[in-house]
């Protein structure tokens, strides 16, 4: 998409795609089973999308710092005690 919105050239998207294979990437695979209960209520209870609450319920079960550019995702981080980042 970025690509076609002229954002990032096909130079730039072969770069990322280098930086990505150098990442430690893994697939949580309890977050599905999550969705319905801990991240919904999150989501409600933080006012966030579905897509913010699993970031953030990752964040929190893992206890990981929260990387985001997402001022009301940063907030609702902090409230409930996630360490973040801008990035």
């Amino acid at each position: 998409m970025a690509e076609r919105r002229r954002r990032i050239d096909a130079i730039g998207i072969t770069e990322f795609l280098g930086v990505l294979d150098t990442l430690d990437i893994r697939v949580d695979e309890s977050t599905a089973a999550r969705g319905l209960k801990e991240i919904l209520a999150l989501a409600r209870g933080q006012s966030l999308s579905s897509h913010d609450a699993a970031y953030l319920e990752l964040a929190m079960r893992e206890g990981l710092t929260l990387a985001t550019r997402d001022d009301a995702l940063a907030k609702a981080a902090r409230r409930v005690g996630v360490d973040v980042v801008k990035a």
